[in-house]
């Protein structure tokens, strides 16, 4: 038998896919993982997660197609979360690690993969 303090284990990456037609709740599911939560948002979808404390949202976008940017900038910033170079601020000033990064929506996301290495 293994007897484990939970108090001090450090819990597992988690990954979850969501799959589902526009406004089925994709985003807001989102704004119920542990905070704080930082979104990758690659179209409008971000804009439901207004108001809600603990949500930075990074919105990567662009504007012209044949010179695509938003792949480039996403990149940039993943590498910096994955390093632990960013922290959450806190209304009261206590800043703190992400504790989710989602990707909203892989569907954009691979567009601008697509365009970017055009």
């Amino acid at each position: 038998m293994i007897e484990l303090n939970m108090a001090q284990e450090k819990p597992a990456l988690k990954k979850i896919l969501l799959i589902g037609p526009e406004g089925s709740g994709k985003t807001h599911f989102i704004s119920t993982m542990p905070k704080p939560v930082y979104v990758f948002s690659f179209d409008k979808g971000y804009q439901t997660l207004v108001g809600i404390p603990g949500i930075q949202a990074g919105v990567f976008m662009d504007e012209n197609r044949y010179r695509p940017q938003a792949y480039a900038q996403f990149k940039l910033k993943f590498d910096e979360l994955k390093l632990g170079k960013m922290l959450y601020t806190w209304p009261d000033g206590k800043q703190e690690p992400y504790q989710t990064i989602a990707v909203d929506s892989i569907t954009a996301l691979s567009k601008f993969l697509y365009d970017h290495e055009q």
